[in-house]
């Protein structure tokens, strides 16, 4: 005889959706919007084809989606966005290859050792590699890898778990977000809103360096207060005794390292002048990768076959980022294909037009800092936002430079915080700080960057920043 149950069924925990549901959850709703919208177009700007005439929109026949065209969404989205696709598979690759020589690794061991002795000196020259490595997008999800070391730091200052994220996720960040040269960013919707890659150079430049030096000013008075009084700890200061696993091996920084940082650092600044002085573009960009990522491997003495294998496993690392963009821009295949793009840009930017173009813009990064939990990835979210925001800053009478700084701001500014964040949470995870403390205690610094992006914002604004 069966027994009878004796425990109620566990309740199912609600567990966030991976990515690539959430945003095949919108391409339905792409899909469904083609049924329920009127479609619509605006015309060109006779004065820039590039551009919409804001006072043209007109109704036309509606032209739901069929099942196949929502089925070949996704192809169509991988296509639309092949340049980018191809860019991010390449970088990966070619930045691997950089990774493999040890120059960064040997860089940030160095910085330790000439430090040692002279207490905060090293948390500061860390914070400042690692930010201008964030700023340059070389390391994103990489910093995971940097959290044992970084605890071995704090440990020996007498620091808590608080400083290990201000010093790896914090640090990154305050530079991968703002950054003027991102490629994965800036440079994605650069491309999609038609503007020169790395343009608007001068603006991005300085508030990343405002938003660096004031980071870091709020990391280095909560050390300081730590230190003199261990009590004032969020999370309490690190013990010798506790094991740490995972710490990279120290390297010795050589004459050869120093050579192929320096053949990485130079020709990115070379390349952001040539956009201006040539009209340099993505494939360009993909050009001097791959003369950087063959010149550190020729001066570490990579053999071809360790060259090709690094540059494999970098190219399989982004796969994922990859895909995200062909799902992500399925949404704006759908959607064009149903024709309401144009109709959803109507409807939203008709209660704006009476208010200034300073509110709209602010508008647009405030919806962007909250969207951001949903599609984290800078990749995922410029193809899912970027088609509509660009024509409705052109209605609304905004450069499109403006309203990619606005998309870019909001993308980045909440990254150190959101729950969905894959690298936000495995960081938290690894130093061990409870996400409540973590988040309660970064929370004035992340008013602090959205003030400073808004305030830009209000500038480029007032100035018809371009």
């Amino acid at each position: 005889m069966a027994q009878p149950a004796t425990k109620a069924k566990q309740k199912r925990k609600f567990a966030l959706p991976n990515t690539f549901v959430l945003i095949f959850g919108f391409i339905v709703l792409a899909a469904i919007l083609t049924y329920v919208l009127p479609a619509g177009s605006y015309q060109p700007d006779p004065n820039n084809p590039d551009l919409i005439d804001p006072n043209s929109f007109t109704f036309v026949e509606s032209s739901p989606v069929s099942l196949m065209d929502f089925a070949g969404s996704i192809y169509g989205g991988l296509a639309r966005a092949s340049s980018t696709a191809f860019l991010i598979l390449l970088a990966g690759g070619f930045v691997q290859v950089i990774t493999d020589t040890g120059t960064f690794d040997a860089a940030i061991f160095a910085i330790l050792r000439r430090s040692k002795g002279k207490e905060l000196i090293a948390p500061v020259l860390f914070f400042i590699l690692l930010f201008v490595l964030g700023a340059l997008q070389v390391i994103d999800n990489e910093v995971v890898v940097f959290i044992p070391l970084v605890m071995m730091l704090c440990k020996r200052l007498k620091l808590d778990a608080i400083c290990v994220l201000m010093l790896t996720l914090v640090a990154n960040m305050a530079g991968f977000s703002p950054t003027p040269v991102g490629y994965w960013s800036v440079g994605i919707f650069q491309i999609i809103a038609g503007l020169p890659i790395f343009s608007g150079f001068t603006l991005r430049f300085v508030v990343c360096m405002l938003i660096g030096i004031v980071t870091l000013v709020f990391m280095v008075r909560y050390m300081r207060k730590i230190r003199r009084d261990p009590a004032a700890s969020v999370t309490g200061i690190l013990k010798e005794d506790v094991a740490i696993d995972g710490v990279p091996e120290e390297k010795e920084f050589t004459l050869r390292h120093g050579i192929i940082l320096v053949g990485f650092l130079v020709p990115f600044g070379f390349y952001v002048w040539a956009v201006n002085a040539f009209d340099w573009g993505v494939a360009e960009l993909s050009g001097i990768l791959f003369l950087q990522a063959i010149f550190a491997g020729l001066i570490s003495r990579m053999s071809p076959n360790e060259m090709a294998q690094s540059f494999t496993r970098g190219a399989e690392a982004v796969v994922i980022p990859t895909m995200m963009v062909g799902f992500a821009s399925a949404i704006s295949v759908v959607l064009a294909k149903g024709n309401i793009i144009h109709t959803i840009v109507y409807y939203l930017t008709k209660p704006l037009m009476g208010v200034h173009g300073t509110v709209s813009a602010v508008g647009m990064f405030i919806f962007n800092f909250f969207f951001n939990a949903l599609a984290p990835a800078s990749t995922s979210q410029g193809y899912v936002v970027m088609p509509i925001m660009a024509p409705m800053g052109d209605v609304l009478g905004l450069t499109r430079q403006t309203v990619c700084w606005a998309v870019q701001l909001g993308d980045g500014l909440s990254n150190i915080i959101i729950p969905t964040g894959g690298t936000t949470m495995a960081c938290i995870a690894m130093s061990g700080v409870p996400y409540g403390k973590w988040v309660k205690f970064i929370i004035p610094l992340v008013g602090i960057w959205v003030l400073i992006g808004a305030a830009s914002l209000v500038f480029a604004v007032l100035t018809g920043w371009a």
